[in-house]
This record gives structure tokens, sequence and C-alpha cells, in this order.
């Protein structure tokens, strides 16, 4: 019987679902209950991430070195309106390593933190620091491999508008760029970045888009040699630039411009500068989630459908092994007022492999990938407090490719 259900999904899985034209009209997946029946590549339990127990963790996201080494960051609900950014470390083989780290603290509410690594496990963190209730700036830091601060604090985006809502990439040797939303004047959002060295120098700033439409929720991707592409939505579709090292534009790309909402973009690269970006996109009042690749060269694939079925799912967030082009998302499915996290792997030629449940009661999940055992690490936080954290905290997993 089993084995009669698990041919049958894959059967399905390889339908006109899983690829399609651009405006992804294929056959829609109508499979809900056979996922967890497929061999998953999660290879360690569901795990607590945070240590600090009291208040609510939320807000999560996650990077990868090459070295195999990786960190979470995630906002942690303090007294009144305060809120603080912390991380923790793991080794290559998903143990944590350290404690928690203060990231940012102080009375000012500090949230939405962002996260990557360089080749050798030093990481930079950005995020949204609320200098008053109508003014939000973005701050980063850099760290070290072992975890301890590399300088001071230092600010991205400090007007008396709002900037807010940041993302950060870097490359193998540590230079490293910052996306944000601006709040330009009322409803006209635009997208910014600044592009800075290793040492924290700032190289140079751009604007990505700055159209008086609404632009905003941009999300950074960086190959290892220091090419990089930005992600963002406008008015309910999906636009990509990509980028030299140098922040020279070599490519702008409306990825999803169908009719229908589509919005919450996330996106990865390879080491060939191959751009994979997937999003969600509405259906009356379901929502599905759906991705896109980006070829070196500038040619865009097919849309593809990553799941698509009764239920809702939302909040993608898609990791690719920079060697092998191989791609994970993770994302968040609700079934009435069941939400969990589910794990997608696909080929790097955007074929699906197997989909598997991290686990229930989960949402708002961030993975990232990498190392020499081709590893990758999915973290979300609780919908709902357990035995583990009473009133909710940052989970994570492990896997690896096959």
């Amino acid at each position: 019987m089993f084995s009669f259900f698990r041919r049958t999904f894959r059967r399905w899985a390889r339908s006109s679902t899983r690829t399609g034209a651009p405006n992804a009209t294929g056959r829609r997946l109508q499979c809900e209950t056979l996922e967890d029946r497929l061999v998953p590549s999660i290879t360690t339990r569901v795990g607590l991430v945070n240590a600090t127990k009291p208040g609510t963790q939320t807000q999560v996201a996650t990077a990868m070195s090459s070295n195999g080494s990786s960190v979470a960051v995630w906002t942690v609900a303090k007294h009144g309106r305060d809120t603080d950014v912390m991380a923790q470390r793991f080794d290559a083989a998903g143990r944590k390593v350290g404690g928690e780290i203060a990231v940012a603290t102080g009375r000012n509410p500090q949230h939405n933190p962002s996260v990557a690594m360089d080749a050798a496990g030093n990481f930079v963190v950005a995020w949204t620091h609320d200098f008053a209730p109508n003014d939000t700036d973005v701050h980063a830091a850099r760290f070290k491999a072992d975890g301890s601060r590399n300088g001071n604090e230092f600010i991205v985006a400090d007007t008396e508008r709002n900037e807010y809502d940041p993302s950060v990439g870097v490359d193998a040797r540590g230079d490293f760029i910052v996306s944000y939303t601006y709040q330009a004047n009322g409803r006209d959002l635009d997208v910014k970045a600044v592009l800075y060295r290793s040492n924290g120098t700032a190289a140079r700033t751009l604007n990505v888009a700055t159209s008086s439409r609404p632009e905003e929720h941009s999300r950074v991707a960086v190959t290892a040699d220091g090419r990089f592409a930005i992600a963002y939505q406008s008015l309910g579709n999906i636009f990509t630039s990509r980028y030299s090292s140098t922040g020279v534009r070599v490519g702008a790309h409306a990825v999803a411009t169908s009719p229908r909402l589509e919005s919450n973009p996330s996106l990865a690269m390879d080491n060939a500068g191959d751009v994979l970006v997937v999003w969600q996109q509405q259906y009356g009042h379901d929502w599905n989630i759906y991705g896109r690749k980006i070829a070196g060269n500038g040619k865009m694939g097919n849309v593809f459908a990553v799941m698509a079925t009764p239920s809702i799912e939302t909040n993608p967030s898609v990791a690719v092994d920079p060697t092998t082009g191989r791609a994970v998302m993770a994302y968040q499915g609700t079934v009435g007022w069941t939400t969990r996290v589910l794990v997608s792997e696909f080929t790097e030629r955007q074929t699906y492999v197997r989909t598997s449940t991290m686990g229930m009661s989960l949402a708002n999940p961030s993975v990232s990938a990498g190392g020499p055992w081709r590893r990758f690490l999915v973290a979300a936080q609780s919908t709902r407090g357990n035995g583990d954290d009473w009133d909710g905290g940052i989970f994570s997993v492990f896997g690896s490719e096959p």
C-alpha cells in the first residue's frame, strides 16, 4: 500500500504542476498527506536553538559557510516594546558551539535580523533599529568565526525617513552587501543597498529600485567571487537585478508578473552565477510556492511549482548548494488551524526530488546550504509553547543532499 502511494505521489510531483509556462497554469498538485512517506534527507532531530526561554522568539534567519559551520539569528521579545537580536553558532555536524550571542541589545527595539557567512565562518548580521516610534534605521555588526564581535556596531542607513527590512549577503572573502527598504515618501517605497569591503568600509551605495511605485521586501544573494543579485516585490510582482562584484548592474529581470498576486521573494546563487528565485503566489484564498531560475548569462527559465496544494503555502526561503546547484526550499504550510514547515528539494535542473516535514506548529522558516558535505540548515519559530519553550522558541534541523 505504501509503495503504491509513493509511486502515485512521484507521478503527481513530476506532472505539469512541477514545471510549466511562465504563468504556471499547469495542473495543480492535489496531494497533501503523503509527503512524509518519502525518505527524508533531514539528518537530525528538531532541536531548540535559543537557550534563553523567557520572551517570545521570532524572525529567525540562518547562514552557512563553505566550511560547514552555520549560524542562526532571531528576535527575542523583552519588556514592553523592547526587542533584541540574538545568535547561535553550530559546527559542521549541527551541534551548538558556545552559548547565545547578544547581537543587538539596549533600550531601543531591534528586530528583523538577516545574516550571512564568508568561507572562514565569519559572519555579518543586519537588523532594523527603532530609533523612535516613527523613525526606523538599519544597523549591522561583523563577527569573527569564534562568535566574538569584530569591531563596533555600525549604521547602514539612518536618514529622517524610515529604513527597514534589511537583507545581507557575504562573499568568500568577507566583502558584503546590505539591501533594505527606504520609505521615500508616504507609500513610495524604494529598495537601496550598500556594498562593503571585508573591513566594514562602505564602498558603494546602490539605488536598486527607486521609481514612484512601491518597491520593497528585498533579498540578497552573493556568489563566492562577489557577484550578487537582489530580488524584490512591487505591486504584486517579483523583480530581480544582477550585479558584478563591484556593484555594476548586469541584468534586470521581471521574474513573476502574472495577473495573480506574487510576493515574499527569496533567492539564492551558485558559484556559476545562476540565480534561483522563489515566491508565494495567490489563487483566491489559497497561496502556493513557485520558482524561476536566471542563468548566469541572464537567460530566464520557466516558472515551476515548488508546492501547489489545496493547503496554504507561504513564506518561502531558498538555499542553493554553491557547487552542485541543488536547491532546498523551506516554507510554511497551513491547513485549517494547523501550521507546519515543509522542506522541498530540487536538482540543479529544477527537477523535484522530495518533500519532508520539519515539524508541526512551526512557521516562518529560513534555510541555508553549503559546506563540504552538502549540508543544509532549516530554522523556524514555534507558533505555540511546548515543553522546550513554554512561550514559543526557535527550532532547527540539519539535513544533507542524498
